[in-house]
């Protein structure tokens, strides 16, 4: 089952249990999954591209080079899903209040991503690429940002209480709120004016 339909948007599998299924490299493209059941799914490979995957319950999944570029997964369980490499690109991808607590998302490339109040403590993030992000408000508590690519990234009001940010990239971007009791910033690339920099207008809401 490499491809679900020719018109993938128009697909309806909204509420369906696909848990534990192998879904390895299938297109999702365009396909309503929303408050679908995709618990130890394996979906590496798979395309979800501008996919509704609002409220769907993902923990544990398999999404390991994933595309999900555009993709609507707001307030998503990814609780200690496998996201290595996956691709949430784009600025309709939209993970607001999701839960990726635990995931392991080493180098995922996530540009212009939405991730507002999203729950990533103790999400390994190591060599990402978070860059143009919106991670207002967001817990990172002890999450692992070892060698992540931080630039230009909302962090405002977010909670890095002991994130290792060792290696890490952190230029041009705002700190003001943010909460870094026990944070790592061993040998990372700071910005000089990190605290005070004034985000440029075209990255603001």
């Amino acid at each position: 089952m490499s491809k679900v339909s020719a018109e993938n948007d128009q697909v309806d599998l909204s509420d369906t249990n696909l848990s534990g299924m192998n879904l390895s490299g299938i297109d999702l493209s365009g396909v309503n999954l929303k408050k679908a059941n995709l618990i130890e799914t394996n979906l590496s490979n798979a395309a979800l591209i501008n996919a509704d995957l609002r409220g769907a319950y993902m923990s544990w999944a398999n999404l390991q080079n994933a595309t999900l570029n555009d993709a609507d997964m707001s307030e998503v369980d990814l609780v200690g899903a496998d996201m290595r490499e996956a691709k949430l690109i784009g600025k309709k991808t939209n993970l607001e209040g999701a839960n990726l607590s635990g995931a392991d998302l080493r180098g995922a490339e996530l540009y212009h991503t939405i991730l507002i109040k999203a729950a990533l403590s103790w999400a390994d993030l190591s060599y990402a690429k978070l860059e143009r992000v919106n991670l207002r408000e967001a817990n990172l508590y002890h999450a692992i940002l070892e060698e992540t690519s931080l630039y230009l990234t909302k962090l405002e009001n977010a909670n890095l209480e002991r994130v290792n940010l060792k290696d890490a990239v952190l230029e041009v971007i705002d700190l003001r709120g943010v909460k870094l009791s026990g944070v790592n910033l061993q040998d990372a690339k700071v910005s000089k004016n990190l605290l005070t920099y004034k985000m440029p207008t075209y990255v603001k809401d």
